[in-house]
């Protein structure tokens, strides 16, 4: 299947709507440099994709953008700045329950266990995610036991060699284990997750090919979506 290009007036169109959507009153524009446009607008998608799930499965969820009404998308990954960067709080109820941050590094399970800092390029231990849901209020590069959800966005055909790297990500996101329940304070899945921490780990990829590549899904706690918008 053949990656679909559309003019960028129509990507912002379709990505204004779908904000308005999710977001209501509370931020209808992401915003994008045009030389980001179509590198960033998959992303997006996936995200929104990622709010429905999630609103599907707990249902009664609210999505409030942080800051204003723009949600602003980074040229690469970093840590948590709340003084820089927009990012949606999800409530339920009248609570906050988990934030969705774009471009976020977290700390990898090695050096976390190690108890090592990151004090300058963090080469090793961290890793990006294009999307994390994390518990509220964390700061910095988020530890594996603040993850909710990552998420991945591939805008391209998938191989074997993304496999690995998506296989790498999640070895260093939490330990496999066959007993460990999603965890309670934020249950945005129905089944068991094989992983502690009990974050999840999503995939989305615009090309179908992917579910030639997805025979480790169930054992590491990773969902491979094909996701065309």
């Amino acid at each position: 299947m053949s990656t679909r290009i559309i003019a960028p007036s129509d990507v912002m169109r379709i990505l204004r709507k779908s904000f308005r959507a999710h977001l209501g009153g509370h931020g209808s524009n992401p915003l994008l440099p045009p030389s980001m446009l179509y590198d960033k607008a998959y992303e997006i998608s996936c995200m929104l994709q990622t709010m429905t799930l999630m609103q599907q499965q707990m249902g009664g969820l609210r999505y409030v953008l942080s800051v204003g009404s723009t949600l602003r998308f980074r040229a690469k990954g970093g840590p948590i700045v709340r003084s820089s960067w927009p990012f949606i709080q999800v409530y339920q109820g009248t609570r906050i329950v988990a934030e969705i941050w774009t471009d976020i590094e977290f700390l990898a399970l090695s050096a976390w266990l190690k108890g090592e800092l990151i004090t300058s390029f963090p080469y090793g231990k961290a890793h990006e995610l294009d999307i994390v849901i994390v518990r509220p209020d964390v700061g910095g590069r988020p530890k594996p036991d603040d993850i909710f959800i990552g998420v991945e966005a591939k805008h391209r055909p998938f191989n074997k060699s993304l496999l690995k790297e998506l296989l790498g990500v999640r070895r260093e996101m939490c330990f496999y284990n066959d007993t460990f329940a999603d965890n309670n304070e934020f249950t945005w899945c129905s089944h068991t997750i094989p992983a502690r921490p009990a974050s999840g780990l999503l995939l989305f990829c615009s090309n179908q090919n992917v579910s030639r590549y997805n025979d480790p899904e169930d054992f590491w706690g990773i969902q491979m979506l094909h996701h065309m918008p």
